[in-house]
């Protein structure tokens, strides 16, 4: 017999939302897929905490747009220079199409709606594990 583990994903969460990013880690908690390991409401704690983080990084960084000081877009600039491994998937309100292909232009792996479903959010976490890209249609 042939037993296979599978380790849950592990999620960091930028938001400058407090009540929002609570929100999204009590759904990603509750789901035996993910462990948020990292939650912080601003970029300088971002980057601050992520080096702290025991054992290993994140997998995925899930990043709102609209951050103080840096930008989401910035922080996967940064992020995929000191972290090339981790991937980052945009949770946003911002749904302009300038804005969706500017994130993926500077190697953002994902892009979720905050007005979408949160099993679109937990595809989208899934798919970008596995690999590949999750962004909206453009057409």
């Amino acid at each position: 017999m042939e037993i296979t583990t599978t380790c849950p994903i592990r999620i960091a969460i930028a938001d400058n939302h407090a009540v929002f990013a609570k929100a999204v880690k009590a759904c990603l908690d509750t789901d035996g897929r993910f462990n948020v390991v990292l939650s912080v409401l601003n970029t300088d704690d971002l980057f601050e905490m992520l080096p702290k983080i025991p054992v290993k990084y994140p997998d995925i960084l899930l990043v709102e747009i609209s951050m103080y000081r840096m930008s989401g877009i910035e922080v996967t600039v940064e992020i995929k220079k000191r972290f090339p491994q981790m991937k980052v998937v945009a949770f946003t309100l911002w749904d302009d199409i300038k804005t969706i292909k500017s994130f993926r232009a500077v190697g953002g792996d994902g892009y979720v709606i905050k007005a979408s479903s949160p099993e679109e959010l937990i595809v989208a976490l899934e798919v970008v594990k596995d690999g590949f890209q999750y962004f909206p249609d453009l057409d």
